[in-house]
């Protein structure tokens, strides 16, 4: 994978991204929706931390160059993961004290990213991109977002409240 700059990702409407997750769930999920030309306003975009980590999907072009990705927060990762697989609330929280997403919730939300990467390629003018399966967002990754995610005013998050609490997904483009 590169991550030398390409040419921008237009970001799809954040309603058609939230609309998607609802319809992904299966049930209404209230979501506030932040976007801000500049950064700083926005809640930092950090790659979490080893007792509380934060997930990754990096959105790559058909050439392997890494131009954009989305980036969430634990809740998030273990809740849109689990309501895929339609888990019921006891293992979510249970997950969740872990502090530890189970392989099967990580490949379900790899499965949530992948459409939501079919809302981006609807958008006209766009490159084909693949949302790449989820990983744990490590700082010493080669093509780590870090590099470039946490500047860019390419950006808007989406913020829902599940079963479990709240949750926080970064969508973003270089």
């Amino acid at each position: 994978m590169s991550t030398t700059p390409q040419p921008g990702l237009v970001l799809p409407d954040p309603k058609e991204v939230g609309a998607t997750l609802v319809m992904l769930s299966g049930k209404p999920i209230p979501l506030v929706i932040e976007r801000s030309p500049v950064p700083p306003k926005l809640v930092p975009l950090t790659p979490g931390s080893p007792t509380c980590p934060a997930y990754v999907s990096r959105l790559v072009t058909n050439e392997g160059h890494v131009i954009g990705c989305m980036a969430i927060d634990l809740s998030g990762a273990i809740q849109l993961g689990a309501q895929l697989m339609m888990l019921p609330l006891g293992p979510i929280k249970e997950q969740l004290a872990q502090k530890r997403p189970s392989e099967a919730v990580l490949e379900s939300l790899s499965e949530v990213f992948s459409v939501v990467a079919g809302v981006i390629n609807r958008v006209d003018k766009n490159r084909h991109v693949t949302a790449k399966p989820v990983v744990v967002w490590k700082e010493s990754d080669p093509d780590a977002p870090s590099t470039w995610a946490p500047n860019a005013r390419n950006r808007y998050d989406l913020i829902g409240t599940g079963a479990a609490g709240q949750w926080r997904l970064s969508v973003i483009g270089r």
